[in-house]
């Protein structure tokens, strides 16, 4: 094997490593802000809530799966989609913010633009989206390698032992 051959798909293998990794700590990152949420109202009966949970707690689990990306792509577009619809356009002001999260947080209603539930709930929008669009580039980049650099034929021969190609 020469030095060419070795150093080949380098740069789309890094890239890969840094989406896994990017991919883990946004589902990090969500599913610890919503479950403390649910820790602190002690009850899970928003359905939109307990759906992000569990496509992050799915995202910790399959976080290393090149198969799965386009699915987790497409569940975390959901996700953040229906996050948002919880608040709208209205991010900090919306009516479910307010009385619901904004009471649980802290503890009080009508909470002021830059408490700390507000800047939470954005956290749990951005790295939401952010896990989508990096399972997006994680699948384009898989198919990507897959496409380049997998020969059957090549890896044929190198199972056998045999330096031959065709």
């Amino acid at each position: 094997m020469d030095a060419k051959e070795y150093t080949k798909g380098t740069s789309s293998r890094a890239l890969h490593v840094f989406f896994r990794l990017g991919e883990l700590v946004c589902a990090c990152i969500v599913v610890g802000l919503i479950g403390r949420f649910l820790f602190l109202i002690d009850e899970a009966n928003s359905a939109r809530l307990v759906y992000g949970i569990v496509i992050g707690s799915l995202t910790i689990l399959f976080s290393l799966s090149f198969p799965l990306d386009f699915l987790m792509f497409a569940a975390w577009l959901i996700v953040f989609c229906l996050l948002e619809t919880l608040t709208g356009i209205s991010t900090c002001n919306a009516f479910w913010l307010n009385d619901y999260w904004g009471y649980y947080w802290g503890r009080w209603y009508r909470p002021g633009i830059n408490w700390s539930g507000c800047s939470a709930w954005r956290t749990v929008l951005a790295f939401s989206f952010i896990a989508s669009f990096t399972y997006l580039l994680s699948f384009c980049l898989g198919l990507y390698w897959v496409m380049t650099y997998y020969n059957r034929k090549e890896r044929g021969n190198q199972a056998f032992g045999s330096s031959n190609t065709e």
